[in-house]
């Protein structure tokens, strides 16, 4: 039952046990559960994430600039786009 889980069964030409045309082992049918698992347990997270409006953060950067660096650098306050926005 576990080999038939096995996503990376290598094809084989030669068919003669009836098998199919894959040959499928344990290990490669126990590593495909667990990748099957963790990527449904991934998808519910998310999901959960999505309907519960979780880990909604956005985020920012903040860059200190000393007025003494700006007038060194001769750039007029209005080609700045600054936003000033409380710090929380």
């Amino acid at each position: 039952m576990i080999k038939s889980h096995d996503m990376f069964g290598h094809p084989v030409q030669l068919n003669f046990n009836k098998e199919g045309h894959n040959k499928n082992t344990f290990l490669g049918g126990i590593v495909s559960i667990c990748l099957k698992i963790s990527m449904f347990v991934y998808v519910i997270i998310n999901i959960k994430k999505l309907i519960l409006k979780e880990d909604n953060d956005l985020t920012s950067a903040e860059f200190l600039l000393r007025h003494e660096d700006l007038e060194a650098m001769n750039v007029p306050w209005n080609d700045l786009k600054f936003m000033f926005t409380p710090s929380i």
